[in-house]
């Protein structure tokens, strides 16, 4: 995270390598549908950044505060599909062990697992 916000806050910082991500396309997606790619290699990575942004997103909201960018964007870009069926809904799932979990994040439910950062 240190690396992140040194890089972030200063423009003269060549660009950050934050890893790869590697998957492959779990099968076709109808015209119109959300494809659902398999993810074989940067599952945690993805998931960090996920819970980084939902945060993010949620402090933005808690503060009011204008940073370039707003929690809608955020949600609609990086985490949200614009579908209301969960399987749908989110841009990432985990497996069935983590699932619930990382969605009651992300719909900030469940105050014993609320993410609290105070970075904005």
């Amino acid at each position: 995270m240190d690396d992140v916000l040194r890089v972030g806050s200063n423009d003269e910082i060549d660009p950050y390598f934050l890893g790869s991500i590697v998957y492959i396309q779990k099968g076709l997606a109808a015209i119109g549908g959300v494809p659902k790619p398999l993810v074989i290699d940067g599952q945690q990575r993805l998931t960090t950044l996920s819970l980084l942004l939902s945060a993010l997103s949620f402090a933005i909201e808690e503060k009011g505060e204008h940073i370039g960018t707003s929690p809608e964007k955020l949600q609609k870009y990086y985490l949200f599909n614009p579908h209301e069926e969960v399987e749908l809904r989110y841009k990432l799932l985990l497996t069935k062990d983590d699932k619930e979990t990382l969605i009651d994040l992300l719909e900030n439910r469940n105050t014993s697992r609320k993410l609290v950062f105070d970075f904005v």
